[in-house]
């Protein structure tokens, strides 16, 4: 190599390095789209089960120190591992690469596994500069995490009391697919009923049990004899428990009721960035949340594959800008935990593709946006 040759190979080096020209998805973006603002809804890292059963071996304390439903070291680091991909995947949106309140919000759901997951997260996504550090030998800036309290989010935790939901919800039980699934699984299911020591056990105590045993079965710790093959993908206990979770949007109200007010507000919020009207004019918000909220999303979108969202997946919602009026919608679903990913292929949105107009995404989805506020439409 010449010369001449290694030193604009040095020159182009270090430009990128001071522009942090990041080439992760690069292939996503259209060749004359610009993304100018994105979703993002991700679930919490790996947990500890977030309850015991009376005959559960594996109740003791000393495996789980921090208590139940809570945040484990692996979760943590898989967290800190997705910000450091949505800083490569988003870092044109930032100034500087650096966090600022009026062009990034995180909003999380009030479980502590969650507003933890986001803390770890954003260590990921945000490294502290040398003029960010505030305290010797602390090299951490801390970032804002929004929440409410659980009983009064419709939107992440997705607990607000909805007794019109509720009673659409306990019908769901009784429908053809849900009894279907349930008839495959009776020998599971049977096996937890017998083998748990739960008296009286309802629907969600089996799948409080079955929720636990995957938790330990993830966390390597081998499981009684009597769960047989249960966690094996594709077994009748599987399709039952996938079923389970399409129960939550099983109809059109359910998902207007349970997905929809998180839809409006993305919409609206794409809208006004469109028409130069958000205030403030953030380019990112992200929502800290858990299986359901994106599995509720997804099914609600004609986009749900069946299977849990596992700890750390990852759902983008993304707004893009083709000359001056005109706008798309991508999606994108990151469902691995692998960290170096190719790039993430878009969704193809039903009766849209992989590249939807915002006003047409906004028809063909008309019917699960709310019309009314939430007291309203749930009464």
């Amino acid at each position: 190599m010449t010369r001449k040759l290694y030193l604009m190979f040095v020159l182009l080096f270090v430009h990128c390095g001071f522009h942090n020209c990041y080439l992760a998805d690069q292939s996503e973006e259209q060749e004359n789209d610009q993304l100018i603002f994105a979703h993002v809804i991700y679930r919490h890292g790996d947990r500890s089960p977030n309850k015991s059963y009376p005959n559960d071996p594996y109740s003791s304390e000393h495996l789980w120190p921090d208590g139940w439903g809570q945040l484990t070291k692996r979760g943590m680091q898989r967290q800190y591992q997705l910000g450091k991909y949505l800083r490569k995947r988003y870092y044109k949106l930032l100034v500087d690469g650096k966090y600022t309140s009026d062009k990034v919000y995180i909003r999380s759901s009030d479980y502590d596994r969650c507003i933890l997951s986001a803390n770890a997260n954003l260590l990921g996504f945000f490294p502290t500069g040398n003029d960010e550090v505030w305290a010797d030998k602390i090299k951490c800036r801390p970032i804002p995490v929004h929440t409410v309290p659980r009983e009064l989010d419709h939107i992440v935790a997705l607990e607000r009391h909805c007794a019109r939901y509720d009673k659409a919800y306990k019908e769901t039980f009784e429908s053809p697919e849900f009894l279907a699934a349930r008839n495959k699984a009776e020998r599971y299911i049977k096996l937890i009923m017998d083998n748990s020591g739960i008296e009286n056990i309802t629907t969600m105590d089996i799948i409080s049990v079955w929720d636990t045993l995957r938790v330990q079965y993830l966390e390597n710790l081998t499981l009684p004899s009597w769960t047989e093959d249960m966690m094996n993908p594709g077994s009748d206990m599987d399709i039952y428990i996938r079923c389970f979770y399409k129960m939550f949007t099983y109809t059109t109200e359910m998902k207007k009721l349970k997905a929809g007010f998180l839809l409006k507000e993305i919409l609206y919020r794409c809208t006004e960035k469109t028409q130069s009207k958000l205030s403030p004019d953030r380019s990112l918000w992200i929502y800290s949340g858990h299986d359901i909220t994106i599995a509720n999303l997804l099914n609600s979108l004609g986009l749900y594959d069946g299977y849990i969202p596992p700890f750390a997946s990852c759902l983008f919602f993304e707004l893009y800008q083709s000359g001056k009026d005109n706008f798309n919608v991508q999606l994108f679903y990151k469902n691995t935990t692998v960290e170096d990913l190719p790039p993430l292929n878009p969704l193809n949105i039903p009766g849209c593709g992989t590249k939807c107009p915002l006003d047409q995404f906004k028809r063909l989805f008309k019917d699960v946006l709310p019309i009314q506020n939430f007291e309203t439409e749930c009464n």
